[in-house]
């Protein structure tokens, strides 16, 4: 019988931007997504540093900017599954840049997953939705 093989899985919040764990967006949402991950059987860990995720196959960013793209296409080279955490309706400077490297753009909501979809331009990221409890 053939083992299945644990996805590591990392929700990276780059230490750069001081995220605050008492903060809505952060506790609500990105502390919180590691509920429905892990009740699927995957091992989801909050990780801060860039150079942690080495130890990881999948990883979920929070965060755009042109740091984060150059990471992106490092990532990509590796063989990394790559994730976008989406929440807003907001499009922002390289926003896109990195929602198009990403293999998929997890949305708190199906109307959000239906707005981004129609913007986006790789022919390979799709839009999933894992609602928030705001959103349920």
């Amino acid at each position: 019988m053939a083992q299945s093989k644990e996805i590591k899985f990392a929700i990276w919040l780059p230490e750069k931007y001081n995220f605050d764990p008492s903060s809505p967006t952060v506790r609500l949402r990105r502390l919180n997504l590691r509920k429905p991950l892990r009740s699927l059987g995957i091992l989801a860990d909050i990780i801060y540093r860039y150079e942690d995720l080495c130890n990881f196959d999948h990883i979920m960013m929070t965060h755009f900017d042109k740091e984060i793209v150059d990471q992106c296409h490092i990532l990509r080279k590796q063989g990394k599954k790559l994730y976008f955490d989406h929440s807003e309706h907001l499009w922002l400077p390289y926003q896109g840049e990195v929602f198009n490297l990403c293999d998929y753009i997890v949305c708190c909501s199906r109307k959000l997953a239906e707005l981004t979809q129609v913007n986006l331009t790789s022919a390979f990221t799709k839009c999933i939705v894992i609602e928030d409890m705001a959103e349920t």
